[in-house]
């Protein structure tokens, strides 16, 4: 009988769980329902924006990392964003942050290794480890104060020689946390002693309701002192165009390993070559017209965090 890898799980495994189940029969119903699973908030978002932007690119110029003048307007655009000195040649673009994880995870863990991510956290970080052939490790967060924290003492309990990368999410889906300073600095020392890349998924970074003063900076690839770092992000919450397919690496570290890793991820990128050449040439267009789409979103969000404290109340 044909076999299949353990990388893809059974097909028992995959039938809808019992809360998915629960949540059919609701809707079926005709019942209201306020589901609580969906924690991304630009689902469903209108993008009756996107008919007047014209997407060219009828000449293929293949590049790893994507095209230079894209990359050049990405890093202006960030930098804008959230301060600092960019530098095109360190922002490499794929398709999706999901790509990206896989990208990296390619570059940094051989069969069997291990990553550490956060918990809670979004349930497809696990997809993605299970099918690189690497283990998910959680470290948990604990709210105190009314604030999310890492618990640092479970966290170093869950590291081992086959550790290779700390991820982190800033802002945390779904609890919307972000890491202070004093935690990135922390993680860097960890990173250093252990000798560990940190991943930061920095996907919903435009939208934190409301930011701790002590809150790291973004992107963390500037800003946090680890060996190695990577900042994730994307037009799918960027510019909340999840159909148009591209996202970006930001590398950064310590300059000599940071080259390495570029080195290597040319290798890895080039045998992909995921992102479109439309997209790529479209993206200063989007990038100019996305601002009024990010603060509609924002004013969602906080009607959203509203009545959610109505209702708790």
């Amino acid at each position: 009988m044909l076999s299949f890898s353990h990388r893809s799980p059974p097909v028992a495994a995959l039938e809808p769980n019992r809360l998915s189940r629960a949540v059919e029969v609701r809707r079926a119903a005709g019942l209201d329902l306020l589901d609580l699973r969906q924690s991304n908030p630009s689902h469903g978002f209108p993008q009756t924006w996107l008919d007047s932007l014209t997407f060219q690119g009828s000449h293929y110029h293949p590049s790893s990392f994507g095209l230079l003048s894209t990359r050049t307007a990405l890093s202006e655009h960030i930098s804008c964003l959230f301060g600092g000195s960019i530098e095109a040649q360190d922002l490499l673009l794929g398709a999706s942050t999901s790509e990206a994880y896989s990208l990296l995870f390619k570059l940094l863990c051989n069969a069997g290794d291990s990553v550490l991510a956060p918990s809670p956290s979004y349930p497809l970080l696990d997809a993605l480890c299970r099918l690189e052939s690497i283990e998910l490790q959680e470290y948990p967060l604990f709210f105190e104060d009314r604030q999310w924290h890492i618990d640092f003492g479970q966290l170093e309990a869950r590291l081992h020689p086959r550790c290779r990368a700390i991820v982190v999410i800033a802002p945390n889906n779904p609890t919307g946390s972000l890491p202070s300073r004093q935690e990135c600095q922390r993680l860097a020392e960890l990173a250093h002693s252990h000798q560990l890349a940190i991943i930061a998924d920095e996907v919903f970074a435009d939208f934190p309701i409301a930011p701790r003063h002590d809150a790291a900076p973004f992107p963390w690839a500037l800003h946090c002192p680890a060996p190695l770092c990577f900042s994730l992000g994307g037009l799918s919450k960027s510019a909340l165009l999840p159909q148009l397919k591209l996202a970006w690496t930001l590398v950064g570290g310590d300059p000599k390993v940071k080259h390495e890793a570029i080195e290597r991820l040319e290798y890895i990128f080039d045998t992909y070559l995921s992102v479109s050449t439309p997209v790529q040439l479209a993206l200063p267009s989007i990038l100019q017209r996305a601002s009024a789409q990010v603060e509609a979103l924002r004013q969602r969000l906080r009607a959203n965090e509203l009545l959610l404290r109505r209702r708790s109340d």
